[in-house]
């Protein structure tokens, strides 16, 4: 799924439209019973995987309104409401993640380090499986209760793999940004010699006789 967004194409539609009669028929039995414990549910991942977006890219947000780097502090200034709301687009084609090899290894990883976690914790029985379907774009904390059906463990999951992503993210962010604050640096430099030099160019044109 994190594959095909690293080249720039949807993809939770496209594994949606695979899975998404699959998801459907888990959490069906998952409500009408409680012997039952589907854990491979439309919500385990719209819900508990993808935080602020797909890639759980939520700390990002937070890592970029702080950073050094103008273009990514301009990038989280736009991505803080959406990213409230699970979407995550100016994030994926404004940082870049797609297309960018050094970002794509943590937007890859990430979520596979998060669907691993989630679901020892949902085997293990510490969290009741998803039992309710809701609009990806419930924030995170109410979405986790209300999709176990009330579990507030279910909100408490989702702040604890925030936290796995914001560690994950961490140093690659870092890398990047100062890969950004080099290029920045570097074309303010060319943009301060080059008005340099018209100013020089000026001034000879205004003393010439």
């Amino acid at each position: 799924m994190m594959l095909l967004w690293s080249v720039g194409i949807h993809g939770m539609n496209v594994v949606t439209a695979i899975a998404l009669p699959f998801w459907l028929s888990t959490i069906a039995a998952n409500a009408a019973s409680s012997s039952s414990h589907g854990i491979v549910t439309e919500p385990f991942f719209h819900i508990f995987t993808h935080l602020g977006g797909s890639g759980a890219t939520w700390p990002l947000v937070i890592y970029m309104l702080r950073s050094r780097s103008s273009q990514l502090r301009a990038v989280g200034k736009v991505a803080l409401g959406p990213a409230i709301f699970n979407i995550n687009e100016p994030v994926t084609f404004g940082v870049p993640m797609a297309l960018n090899p050094l970002m794509m290894i943590p937007f890859i990883l990430v979520p596979m380090i998060i669907v691993t976690v989630n679901y020892l914790v949902f085997s293990l029985g510490l969290v009741h499986v998803p039992v309710v379907m809701q609009p990806f774009t419930v924030p995170i904390g109410i979405s986790g209760f209300i999709a176990t059906g009330g579990d507030i463990k279910g909100s408490l999951l989702q702040f604890v793999t925030l936290a796995i992503s914001a560690l994950l993210y961490y140093p690659f962010f870092k890398a990047w940004e100062r890969i950004l604050i080099a290029r920045e640096e570097a074309t303010a430099q060319q943009e301060e010699h080059k008005a340099l030099v018209q100013a020089t160019l000026s001034k000879r044109a205004v003393l010439k006789p």
